[in-house]
């Protein structure tokens, strides 16, 4: 952090807090646990899964930024006529 400008570090801030909301969440819901006392099996399932879901729900929020985008040619380009 502290190479881009303030706007990118608050929402790089933002984002591992609320990472790190879902993934003590989720740990209570699948183990009955805190995060933090799960193994490192359980840890790497629960972020595996965690993964998953938010690249679900960011594909399925923005299929138009996903879409292959079109060639754009540079330069000159051959006169038809």
């Amino acid at each position: 952090m502290g190479h881009q400008n303030l706007e990118v570090d608050l929402l790089r801030l933002l984002v591992a807090e609320v990472w790190l909301a879902i993934s003590m969440k989720a740990s209570h819901e699948l183990y009955g646990r805190s995060y933090f006392s799960l193994g490192v099996g359980e840890r790497v399932a629960l972020d595996h899964m965690l993964a998953a879901m938010v690249g679900a729900t960011y594909s399925d929020i923005t299929p138009a930024l996903l879409r292959p985008q079109p060639r754009r040619i540079a330069g000159f380009r051959a006169d038809p006529t």
